[in-house]
């Protein structure tokens, strides 16, 4: 009986030492994580990237509290999730191109396209709708119409034509009939 109470104190102390250093590990890891076209990055990675992130000071949220976003990205980038309170929604979007040193480059790619397209959240993300506009300093706008208002959305902005490496689609736009969620 004195070696079974004594396996049974050596497992015991081996599962809390396990629980102490996964908790401590857990500990460690709590700083601000954020996602950036489905990579996790830490709020320290998230000021050195260039790639698909839309302005998200003073919030970690990317489209703020009145549906208004910014963006500066070199191939894709996802909008966070929100809800409309209304059955249609419209985007505006007015993007140029900069070059890495942050000099408007516009006029250097005429007739450059981008390509926004609008997803209903779920187990298998629905298109929406979707549509392809010039990177040229104009705003345009995007309405898609037949929106649940229980539902979930969020869109994608995709540089379609070629930007050489540094180089970025930057600009800003609104949701229409955005609920923050």
């Amino acid at each position: 009986m004195l070696k079974v109470k004594k396996i049974l104190s050596m497992v015991l102390a081996i599962v809390m030492a396990t629980s102490v250093g996964a908790s401590a590990f857990a500990s460690e890891s709590s700083e601000d994580v954020y996602q950036v076209n489905g990579i996790q990055v830490s709020a320290e990675q998230l000021d050195n990237l260039s790639e698909g992130v839309l302005s998200i000071t003073p919030s970690s949220e990317r489209i703020n509290s009145n549906g208004s976003f910014t963006f500066n990205f070199g191939s894709s980038l996802t909008s966070s999730r929100f809800k409309v309170n209304s059955t249609s929604t419209t985007i505006s979007i007015n993007a140029s191109i900069q070059n890495p040193v942050g000099s408007d480059v516009t006029s250097s790619y005429p007739n450059h396209q981008y390509q926004i397209i609008l997803y209903k959240d779920g187990v298998f993300d629905t298109k929406v709708d979707q549509d392809f506009f010039y990177a040229d300093g104009c705003t345009y706008t995007f309405t898609a119409i037949g929106l649940d208002t229980n539902a979930t959305y969020y869109f994608k902005i995709i540089n379609n034509d070629y930007l050489p490496a540094g180089t970025t689609l930057v600009g800003y736009g609104s949701v229409s009939s955005y609920v923050h969620i």
